[in-house]
């Protein structure tokens, strides 16, 4: 299966840096998904949960405040407060 790295941080350290399958996030126009092969695409995200399945298909929850989401190349860096 196809998958892309997610990186996520705070200012003070990273939280997560992995392969995944898939990315659900609630941004301010609503809910993003991000696939593999994703087009380069930016947001603003709200505070809530980001939903994310590892190669595996284990299924985890990241509770986040507001922050940035950035695709670029199967790259996903998420940048949040914590």
């Amino acid at each position: 299966m196809k998958t892309f790295t997610l990186e996520i941080k705070t200012l003070e350290k990273r939280i997560f840096l992995d392969r995944v399958l898939r990315l659900t996030a609630a941004a301010v126009d609503g809910e993003v998904g991000i696939l593999p092969d994703h087009a380069r695409f930016a947001s603003v995200l709200k505070p809530g949960t980001l939903r994310y399945a590892l190669e595996s298909g284990e299924e985890r929850k990241t509770e986040i405040g507001e922050g940035f989401l950035i695709v670029n190349k199967n790259l996903v860096s998420v940048l949040v407060k914590r």
